[in-house]
């Protein structure tokens, strides 16, 4: 997916022209915050309050007393996933203050 929107260009501000493949991928932020959501997805899989047999059928509540906690392992992956969307935060604010004084807007 975000292969996809980095070939088409189809950001909100697009870019002079598609980034070309490269392993300067690496050293922007939606890699990361993919990466972080898909961590914290996994991480908070087991705290549903409704639960669906299959893709197409309709999803039934969890009732109380089957419900289940975040164990230790899950709650360190939350941090993690966290801190990782903070950190990659704070590098595309850096990254823009500095894009921004480059292009003097």
């Amino acid at each position: 997916m975000y292969g996809a929107t980095l070939g088409s260009n189809s950001f909100s501000i697009p870019l002079e022209e598609p980034l070309a493949p490269s392993l300067s991928v690496f050293s922007r932020s939606g890699l990361y915050e993919m990466m972080a959501a898909t961590l914290l997805a996994v991480a908070t899989n087991s705290i549903s309050i409704n639960k669906s047999d299959s893709f197409f059928s309709n999803s039934k509540p969890v009732p109380k007393d089957k419900k289940a906690s975040l164990n230790k392992e899950d709650w360190i992956a939350t941090g993690i996933a966290i801190l990782m969307l903070a950190g990659v935060a704070l590098h595309e604010s850096y990254m823009i203050i500095n894009l921004g004084y480059t292009l003097h807007i």
